[in-house]
Order: structure tokens, then sequence, then C-alpha cells
């Protein structure tokens, strides 16, 4: 029997801006160009405008700027332009430094209080710029890439993992809300789920030949994990933010958002470590590699080297498709898994280009 080809996707920030994603670049300048809107037009909903305050905190005592008075009273009509320098801070930089100063025990900043109002103000800031959109017109106006490249594009008949760095649910629910009735498997040991019957319907009764592997390396807005029992939950259709209100069922204790920053060293849940292990094994036996938005960041050490070392264990010499606009992140990419590759690479600038080429 013939065995079936091994596609392995590869998505970054860049997958979700045609669904107006902040990239991540630009992620903190969108943030707080959504609270200036939600205080001044009510076009957002923001209840809870503390993990705001605290993030301006964090940004004022790093970089020296004076954010937190500024976002006190966001209205002059000449507030985003005076948060301009927002775009050079880095939202993964961010997560990175009060990672860092966490973990070392560092006591100069309340290193713990500022994560916690990082995470609830990345959840905040993505809850309101994606609201869940179908882009495109004509009888597939309802489709966005990410719909489109599970019905249409995929191919159903191989198999087929997707890798992901985003935090976003836009894969997720493509994988759910499909023509095939597949599901994507997270490989994770959810000790807990709600709303999310068809996930249940194969913990019961067995993954599927055509289910997809949905492998989150970064995590995912809607897990959470208590770090008392070490049990992982899944509430698939709650709201982002309903993590930070939740409690173990098992213990009580109050469960945490599963977000892994791209530091050097990552020091993620236990359970997390199997999904690496399994995107390592996909990476070692694809035949395709297709990378959408992801640039490899060199901050994201761990990350290159799970593809590296992969890729060197790797016979088939996969196919490339890179789809991101900059020709410099091609080469980038291209040098980067130098000849264990096959050199007959395909670009595509943007996702839509690759959907529809």
């Amino acid at each position: 029997m013939k065995s079936r080809k091994v596609n392995v996707y590869v998505f970054g920030a860049g997958a979700s801006v045609h669904l107006e994603a902040p990239v991540t670049k630009d992620f903190v300048y969108k943030g707080f160009s959504l609270y200036r809107d939600a205080k001044k037009h009510g076009i957002y909903e923001i209840k809870d405008d503390r993990p705001f305050r605290l993030t301006a905190q964090l940004i004022d005592r790093l970089y020296g700027t004076n954010l937190e008075k500024l976002i006190n009273d966001p209205l002059p009509d000449n507030y985003l332009t005076s948060i301009n320098y927002l775009s050079s801070i880095n939202i993964e930089e961010l997560l990175s430094f009060v990672d860092l100063g966490r973990r070392g025990g560092e006591k100069w900043l309340p290193f713990k209080e500022f994560q916690r109002a990082l995470y609830e103000f990345i959840f905040t800031t993505l809850e309101q710029s994606t609201i869940w959109k179908r882009a495109g017109s004509g009888a597939d106006r309802r489709r966005n890439c990410y719909d489109k490249l599970i019905d249409y594009v995929m191919p159903i008949d191989e198999v087929n993992c997707m890798i992901s760095f985003n935090y976003d649910l836009f894969l997720d629910k493509a994988a759910v809300i499909n023509n095939h009735r597949i599901v994507g498997n997270y490989h994770l040991p959810f000790k807990h789920i709600e709303n999310f019957p068809s996930y249940e319907d194969r913990l019961t009764h067995g993954w599927k030949e055509k289910d997809i592997h949905l492998l989150k390396l970064h995590g995912s807005l809607n897990w959470g994990y208590c770090p008392h029992c070490k049990k992982v939950s899944l509430a698939f259709y709650r709201r982002y933010k309903s993590i930070f209100k939740k409690r173990c069922p098992e213990c009580k204790n109050q469960l945490e958002p599963i977000l892994v920053p791209p530091t050097y060293f990552k020091d993620f849940p236990e359970p997390l470590a199997n999904v690496w292990k399994v995107a390592e094994d996909y990476l070692k036996r694809a035949d395709r590699l297709i990378i959408i938005g992801y640039s490899f960041p060199d901050i994201d050490i761990e990350a290159k080297w799970l593809f590296k070392r992969a890729i060197c264990k790797n016979t088939n010499k996969p196919s490339l498709t890179i789809v991101n606009p900059d020709q410099n992140i091609k080469e980038k990419i291209v040098n980067f898994f130098g000849n264990f590759i096959n050199q007959n690479v395909t670009w595509r600038n943007n996702f839509e280009e690759y959907i529809d080429p």
C-alpha cells in the first residue's frame, strides 16, 4: 500500500492579516488604539481597563515613556499621533521580558502581575480586532482563507499537519466548520471540554484518518491550564477572556492561559511538550512545507531549532512554498533550510494569492 504524502503548513501572524489581526510589530499600537476607540467612541467593549493601565506601566518602566499618563485621558484627537512610538515596541519582546523577570525571581518590578496583565491585554486586543469575519465575495463570500484552505486547497486524502504560532482561533474554527466533516487534533490530554461536541466525539469514538493535526506551539486562547493539578481544559466557543474567570473543576484553583512567549528558552506547561514532539515528527516526514506569514524570528531560537533538527533528519527533500510579501524573508527562509529542501521554491505574496493563484 502506497504511503500517504505528508503536508505541513506553518502559520505565523501574517496569515491572519486578511482578517485584520494585528501583526507582531503593530500589536501594542493596535491594542492602545482600540482602547482609545473604546473610551472615546464606544466602538469596542472593554469592561476592565486595568490590564491596559498595567501594560502601560510596564512599557513606561522598561522604555521610559509616559504612556500611562496618556491613556488616562485618550480623548484628544492627537492621541494616536502621541503613541506612534508604540510601533517600535514588540509584543513578543515584552512577553519575553516579563517571562524572564518572573522566572528569574527578580523583584524590582512585579513581573507576575505584569505578566497576567499582558496576557489579558493580548486576549482583549485579539478579541476586539479579530471578530469572526469571513472574507471574499460572490458564492464564497462567507469563506475566509483558512476556510478555503481546508475546504478546497488542502489534499484531503493526504496527511495534513497544521503548525501554528498564533493564539487566535481562525484556523481552529476552520478546522471544525468545513465541508469534509473533519476535526483538528490538538494532541493535548484535555481533562475537561466545554462546548466542543465534535472534539468530545473524537475522544470517545477515535480519530479519523482524514482529521488534521492542529499543533499550536505557542498556546491558544481557548486553552486553560491548572498549575496545581497539571490538567488542561478546552473551552472552544467561549469568549476569550473567560479563561481568567474559570476555576479547575478538579481542585478549584484558578486556571491560567497557555500563551508561550518566544523567549530563547521556553518555559511551557508540561502537556505542551508533547505537541512540540508531534510537530517534530511530522516535520521529519514532510513531503511538502507551506509557510504562511511566518518569518522564523531570531528571538524564537527554540522554534528555529525544532525546524532545523527535524528537517536535517528528513530524507524526503520536501518541496517548499513561502507565502510572504517580503523578498528578504523569502531568502532568509530558503537559506535557513539550506540543501535539505527541494530548491525549486514556490513563492506567493499573501494568503489570498496562495488560495486563489
